[in-house]
């Protein structure tokens, strides 16, 4: 039982703390449980494996926080 709970528990702030850093994310099905931490669709479908769900493209994979600097042409 107090494995279960560390468990849970773990899983929980995994979930609460996953970074859209990765490519693809998979989505548990069930709560907040999207973890975007993902390179490869191959590494998202081995998360999910056993725990159905499915991966998804990341829609903020490869975005800047902020708008990139404009040049000055010189002619």
């Amino acid at each position: 039982m107090r494995t279960m709970m560390i468990a849970g528990a773990l899983l929980f702030t995994s979930v609460i703390t996953a970074h859209a850093d990765g490519q693809w994310c998979a989505n548990y099905g069930s709560g907040p449980g999207i973890n975007c931490g993902f390179h490869t669709f191959a590494q998202c479908q081995a998360a999910l494996s056993g725990n159905g769900g499915l991966c998804m493209q990341n829609g903020q994979y490869g975005t800047r926080a902020e708008p990139r600097a404009r040049t000055r042409r010189d002619n």
